[in-house]
C-alpha cells in the first residue's frame, strides 16, 4: 500500500500504551463502489464512537488482503494478555 502521493510504502508503528489503541466492538462491512475516478472498494468500519471509510483502487485492496494474509498466518492462537 502506498501513500496517498505515492512515494512509497506507509510505515506502521503501534502504540501499546495508547490507550485508544484497545479492543472494542466493532461492525464492518466491504462492498465495490463506483466513483468518478473508477471503481473502488469500500472498507467501512464502525466503533462506538467514530466510523472510518477507506475508498480503495483495486491494487491497494489486493495489497490490503495479502497484508491481511501474512499476518493472520503468523498468529499463533496463544493468547498473551497485555501487561502494563
Amino acid at each position: 500500500m502506498s501513500t496517498p502521493n505515492g512515494q512509497g510504502p506507509v510505515k506502521h508503528t503501534f502504540d501499546m500504551e495508547n490507550p485508544f489503541q484497545m479492543e472494542t466492538l466493532v461492525e464492518w462491512t466491504v462492498a465495490p463502489m463506483q466513483t468518478p475516478g473508477g471503481q473502488r472498494l469500500a472498507v467501512c468500519f464502525r466503533v462506538p464512537n467514530v466510523t472510518l471509510t477507506l475508498v480503495l483502487p483495486k491494487a491497494d485492496a489486493e495489497s490490503l488482503r495479502d497484508t491481511l494474509s501474512q499476518a493472520i498466518a503468523r498468529m499463533s492462537g496463544l493468547i498473551v494478555p497485555h501487561v502494563n
